[in-house]
């Protein structure tokens, strides 16, 4: 318990070094793997095509990793999602240009980003 505090705080100071624009982006699954519908705030329609975000955000969540890395590189998502248990998630996703892969995904999964296995009563 002691150790996922401290991770959480070391990642709330990377997170204060991550310059950029923060985007709203609500996302509906279909099912654990894929996503129903994406919908986000007017500020992201300066900077994201409608057409790209389906196309990725359709497609199985190991693509959607691949693909968000590299779109949103140096910028800070504040996302909220609503799983196929209905259960709401807020939190932030965010990149750094010399962030490993590996790390960021390790990042979503830690704090709950990707649904890993069926909600429980106790999340």
């Amino acid at each position: 318990l002691v150790m996922k505090f401290v991770a959480l705080f070391c990642l709330l100071i990377i997170s204060a070094f991550c310059i950029g624009k923060k985007y709203d982006i609500r996302i509906d699954y279909l099912d654990r793997f894929k996503v129903a519908k994406v919908s986000y705030c007017q500020d992201c329609l300066e900077d994201i095509k409608e057409d790209k975000l389906k196309r990725f955000f359709t497609e199985e969540l190991p693509l959607y990793e691949r693909v968000i890395m590299e779109e949103y590189s140096g910028k800070t998502i504040q996302v909220q999602m609503y799983t196929d248990e209905k259960m709401t998630q807020m939190g932030e996703m965010f990149f750094l240009d010399t962030m490993p892969y590996n790390f960021c995904v390790k990042t979503f999964q830690e704090r709950g980003f990707y649904p890993q296995e069926p909600a429980t009563d106790d999340l």
